[in-house]
């Protein structure tokens, strides 16, 4: 997410507002702005950040009359009539509505704002924003316009429907306030009577004289990209289509803006829908403070002003469900793993009915090795829904964890490759997060056997030496010592994976991000281009084939293929066609079959000895089984749970006829 800025002003433009004027009014101050060939009338109340009230269209600036208030117990609030509306005077010659807010922000020592726009006003808040880009920190626009997109026949004549005549006003009023299906939903008659009223007292079309305002340099619709501040999007339900279209335009364009819909209202939603409006003003208002909290001061910073702000008003809303949701995400792929658990924490209390955010706290809870609050709250996340599968697995996962890790820590961080080392009795993982190797004995107990070399994926034992794919190279440890004694750095690849051997003493590795098959010759630690393409493509697991002399081959990739590669002359062929996509692990039992591992399913997928008969899931699991193996010793098939730091042991069915 892009940073946000702590707002110094706001500045709100709407096209029309109407409405009862629902709270007592602030003390309030009044002037006239000076612009050139004419003068803007205004009234300021409140303290604080400033925030300026813009209307357009048919009314002045009394259509603010149940914003105004509001916001000006937190703010200091500024609203005023452009020119031909309330008291503001009639142009004498063309002039400037971009000038004259200027005028207004240089005049009333308006340093920076936030500028709000509905319909034209909107239009007048982009233009604003991209002349004067320094003194704007956001938008707010309302059933905004924007210059540059057009209009349809329908908008222009409402349908057909709309006077012809605009000088006779009665009908204008009747027509824009009664009979119109888009200015003011049908059943919203407070707001008709109130609309109905403002425009009878100010009659903005009388005032018109052919003297018009000067359109913007620039059409505007082509340069939204230039806008870097947050914007909030808001548009009626029952808005005419243009509406709805321009708003899509708006938010398309704005890189940082999200677009909500307010039920039951058409075009004046602030006069229609006062308190919704309000709401949704209110939460974007008081989301940009907690964001500027968290960008300048951190998670835990942030977590305080939240839940501060929660103590004051308990039904506060900062931000949406899903939105912090993703940030947690992405502060936990970034490894900011405290302040993931910081923001997913307030998720929590911010959305207590949410089985998805108590998962997700959960999830960062456990990759910061946290089982116990991991484990509370995946049950509370199935105590909210009880179908939830990701929690029951993973759930499973981690008591069986706590069960195996109950004599220390839990030592596996990521855990990308197991293998089981017979000669040791026990089991060797390679920690992704970490680069460790760890070992894991009969009774469970884990210890480090290598640590911070990038012993990180595949994993192959051939003699006393452990073989690991360590990203640009390929490195062994003794079992012994876990010391290292061959590092092999290849040169043209992006990332070593998993590791085999065949019986003539050479190592192969698959270049997960290319095209190549590497082989070393342990002998003398020097390598070689295997293969390169010929239909291998994102090799992520590789196993010697010893009785047909071959090397077994699946991708990460769509619909990934199984493949062969003859050791005897490096020719490829394709054994099964799959849908089976982003395979991870591929191993052969004792009976011929072989199995491969799907991150797009979270799967395991076993095949015949002659790969005839489609392949059939022997093995599920939320928590991502990753590079798996074949433990002969035990006829099973080890699996490392990679998401969720642990391993599972899972025996191979014979084949009928083989028990």
């Amino acid at each position: 997410m892009k940073p946000l800025f702590k707002p110094n002003v706001i500045v709100v433009c709407l096209f029309v507002l109407a409405g009862a004027n629902l709270f007592s009014q602030p003390a309030t101050d009044s002037g006239y702005v000076n612009v050139d060939g004419g003068k803007l009338f205004y009234e300021a109340a409140g303290k604080g950040e400033n925030i300026v009230l813009l209307h357009d269209g048919m009314v002045h600036r009394e259509i603010w009359d149940e914003q105004f208030p509001v916001l000006a117990r937190n703010y200091r609030v500024v609203r005023y009539d452009r020119r031909t509306y309330g008291k503001s005077s009639d142009p004498q010659a063309p002039y400037s509505h971009i000038e004259d807010l200027n005028q207004l922000f240089i005049q009333l020592k308006i340093d920076k704002a936030i500028v709000f726009g509905m319909s034209s006003g909107g239009g007048l808040a982009i233009d604003f924003i991209l002349k004067y880009p320094d003194k704007v920190t956001a938008l707010v626009l309302v059933g905004a316009v924007v210059g540059g997109y057009g209009y349809s026949p329908h908008m222009m004549t409402r349908g057909g429907h709309a006077p012809a005549d605009h000088s006779d006003i009665q009908k204008m009023i009747k027509y824009y306030g009664w009979d119109d299906p888009y200015e003011i939903y049908s059943e919203n008659i407070r707001a008709k009577e109130k609309f109905a009223k403002l425009l009878a007292i100010n009659p903005h079309m009388a005032r018109e004289k052919g003297v018009y305002p000067k359109p913007a340099n620039r059409p505007a619709a082509r340069f939204l990209a230039e806008i870097k501040v947050p914007a909030l999007v808001l548009v009626g339900e029952h808005d005419i289509p243009d509406v709805h279209a321009h708003a899509g335009v708006i938010e398309f364009g704005i890189p940082n803006a999200k677009r909500q819909i307010i039920l039951k209202s058409g075009h004046l939603i602030p006069m229609e829908q006062p308190e919704a409006f309000n709401a949704a003003v209110l939460k974007f208002l008081h989301g940009l403070e907690f964001y500027a909290i968290l960008h300048a001061r951190g998670a835990g910073a942030a977590a305080e002003y939240f839940l501060a702000r929660r103590g004051q008003q308990p039904d506060v809303k900062l931000f949406d469900e899903n939105e912090m949701n993703r940030l947690g995400y992405t502060y936990l792929q970034e490894g900011k793993i405290k302040d993931a658990i910081e923001l997913l924490r307030i998720n929590t209390v911010a959305f207590p009915d949410s089985a998805n955010v108590f998962d997700s706290l959960g999830e960062a809870y456990m990759k910061d090795g946290q089982n116990g609050p991991a484990i509370v709250n995946y049950e509370k996340s199935l105590l909210l829904n009880p179908n939830n599968a990701n929690a029951k697995d993973v759930l499973a996962v981690l008591k069986k964890t706590a069960g195996q890790a109950a004599g220390g820590p839990n030592l596996l961080k990521a855990p990308e490759s197991i293998i089981y080392d017979k000669a040791h009795q026990r089991y060797l993982l390679s920690n992704y997060e970490t680069g460790n190797i760890i070992q894991v004995d009969g009774a469970g107990k884990q210890g480090i056997l290598v640590e911070n070399m990038v012993a990180i994926q595949g994993l192959e034992i051939v003699g006393n030496v452990v073989y690991v794919g360590a990203r640009n190279s390929v490195r062994g440890f003794d079992l012994e010592t876990g010391a290292m004694v061959m590092n092999v750095p290849v040169q043209g690849v992006s990332n070593l994976n998993d590791v085999t051997a065949d019986d003539a003493g050479n190592l192969y590795a698959g270049d997960v991000f290319g095209t190549k098959i590497i082989k070393v010759r342990i002998k003398d630690s020097s390598y070689s281009v295997f293969v390169d393409g010929h239909g291998i493509d994102h090799p992520n697991g590789i196993f010697f084939d010893k009785a047909k002399n071959r090397i077994l081959v699946c991708s990460y990739r769509k619909n990934s293929p199984i493949q062969a590669i003859s050791l005897a002359d490096a020719t490829v062929t394709t054994l099964a066609d799959t849908n089976i996509s982003e395979c991870d692990g591929i191993v052969l039992d004792k009976y011929g079959s072989c199995y491969v591992t799907s991150w797009e399913t979270l799967s395991i997928y076993r095949f015949d000895n002659d790969f005839s008969n489609p392949p059939a899931v022997i093995y599920k699991n939320s928590c991502g089984p990753a590079d798996i193996s074949y433990d002969g010793v035990h006829d099973a098939i080890a699996v490392p749970l990679m998401t969720c730091n642990s391993y599972e042991i899972v025996p191979v069915d014979p084949p009928q006829g083989e028990k």
